[in-house]
């Protein structure tokens, strides 16, 4: 497992997104929410608390979009 302070690279930013975008969603409630522990056994070396928090503060679309963010 990667440090957890390690920097994430394009290529792992690439895979987080698309692992976001194209994993299951699971039914909680009446809501669908990302599958965190799948999307994490797709980027080797990083966990799922990792995977959820790097999305959430640097690479959900509504986020890049509001802060002025291209990428």
């Amino acid at each position: 497992m990667k440090d957890p302070r390690a920097h994430w690279t394009v290529e792992e930013d690439e895979k987080l997104t698309s692992a976001v975008t194209n994993t299951r969603k699971k039914k909680c409630g009446k809501e669908y929410r990302t599958d965190w522990v799948t999307v994490a056994a797709l980027l080797p070396g990083r966990t799922k608390f990792q995977c959820k928090g790097r999305w959430h503060n640097a690479l959900k679309p509504s986020i890049a979009l509001t802060a002025g963010r291209t990428g």
